[in-house]
């Protein structure tokens, strides 16, 4: 018997492991053989417009070749999260040498005692990476969240709100539902009427206006 023929990681490929995903989290039971999953997803990338494949075609082009490269769960490379993390060691440096030079400009205790801050923070289910149609990452919002805070008054006013997604990019889903698994635990769809995401917000955060 001659050597077992390697799987080829082309964007099909990719389609196919999402799609899998997709449906095991709906509960369907799905076949372990990649040529019944292949029969399975076909009729649906067969329905993808182009622009829709376009994603698992750069993801299959962005790995073809990196044998020794390290991925995460989500497909991204160990070197780039390594990277942003330490992009990130050097964000707080930066946003201390920011507030230090604003405290100076305020001058006496009494203004910054009584100087507002303003501090929002957002939750996202995935970033979507740049292209050549749309340059530039793109950030899929989940929650946001503001608060308005003196050293004097502490919290004065606060707002929370969800924010429906309303349309997962193709080629995004297994990737939100994994980000939303592992930390915020905001779904990703399932909310009974997109419009009234608010009343999700206002049900559950204190708000002050």
């Amino acid at each position: 018997m001659g050597p077992k023929k390697k799987q080829v990681k082309n964007a099909f490929f990719y389609f196919v492991i999402e799609y899998k995903e997709e449906q095991e989290a709906k509960g369907t039971i799905m076949p372990q053989s990649f040529k019944d999953l292949a029969d399975l997803a076909a009729p649906k990338w067969a329905e993808l417009s182009e622009a829709e494949k376009q994603h698992y075609k750069d993801f299959s082009k962005a790995n073809k070749g990196q044998k020794s490269e390290r991925l995460d769960c989500t497909g991204r490379s160990i070197k780039e999260v390594e990277q942003e993390e330490e992009e990130l060691e050097m964000r707080e440096p930066r946003m201390m040498a920011f507030v230090e030079n604003h405290l100076k400009e305020l001058g006496s205790d009494d203004d910054i005692i009584a100087d507002i801050f303003y501090v929002i923070s957002f939750n996202v289910f995935c970033v979507v990476d740049s292209s050549s149609a749309s340059p530039g990452n793109r950030y899929i919002p989940a929650e946001v969240g503001l608060v308005e805070y003196s050293i004097e008054n502490g919290i004065t006013r606060s707002m929370q709100r969800f924010i429906d997604p309303d349309e997962i990019p193709a080629g995004y889903a297994a990737e939100c539902r994994q980000i939303s698994e592992n930390t915020h635990l905001i779904p990703v769809n399932g909310y009974e009427n997109p419009s009234n995401n608010s009343e999700i917000g206002r049900a559950s955060c204190r708000e002050r206006v």
